[in-house]
């Protein structure tokens, strides 16, 4: 059964480990089965680095969980000038192009300068670009699990994801941080793909100063 509490990755993990224990181990390892796979938690510097890179994930394929262009400019802002000396560099593919631009372009003349667009890197060209983050926002989508997995052993990065109709305990970025709207607001995942009668645009209520205030807790100069 599908208990909320765990995870997406630790049911595959035991779904896994229940096929390969029925089906494959006994018979290659003669009956000798090993250890089940146990998720570890990284514990992660608590040392203060500084802050360079700045990894901004805007874009999704549900339409219920894009961030609100006005919360990515208040958020960035804020992180500008607290971080000076970092750099933003956004992520998507080049039919994102437009909606990621729509975010810079609203930003202040000095905190544009700093920002980048790294669009159509390909899973592998990502994976190389987030290996030397310092910090990647984003929310549920593809990119943000994968930099959970190319940053799974740093022990300085950190990664936050933004989450509304969908829960980040059940989906977050595995081993990494999340904020997440059934948690903050105590109410049930929707996970509703698109906008209709009734459904509720819960992602515009994690406001840029949530999210702000979280990142302020990590350990950044």
């Amino acid at each position: 059964s599908w208990d909320e509490n765990f995870h997406v990755v630790e049911h595959n993990l035991k779904l896994a480990d229940f096929f390969l224990k029925e089906f494959f181990f006994q018979e290659l390892f003669q009956g000798k089965i090993p250890q089940p796979y146990q998720k570890k938690m990284l514990i992660r510097s608590t040392k203060n680095i500084p802050l360079r890179k700045i990894v901004i994930i805007p874009c999704t394929t549900w339409e219920t969980k894009f961030w609100q262009i006005y919360h990515w400019v208040d958020l960035i802002e804020k992180l500008s000038i607290n971080f000076p000396n970092a750099r933003f560099y956004f992520t998507g593919t080049p039919s994102e192009r437009k909606y990621i631009e729509s975010i810079s372009e609203q930003l202040l003349p000095n905190t544009y300068l700093k920002c980048s667009n790294i669009l159509d890197k390909g899973l592998i060209g990502l994976r190389i670009f987030f290996k030397d983050a310092d910090l990647v926002i984003g929310v549920d989508t593809g990119p943000l699990h994968l930099a959970a997995d190319v940053l799974y052993f740093s022990d300085t990065a950190k990664i936050l994801g933004l989450y509304g109709p969908s829960s980040g305990r059940r989906s977050g970025p595995y081993s990494f941080d999340y904020l997440s709207h059934d948690e903050l607001f105590n109410q049930k995942a929707t996970y509703k793909r698109k906008f209709k009668k009734a459904v509720t645009n819960t992602l515009a209520e994690i406001k840029a100063e949530m999210v702000f205030e979280k990142i302020l807790t990590y350990s950044f100069s």
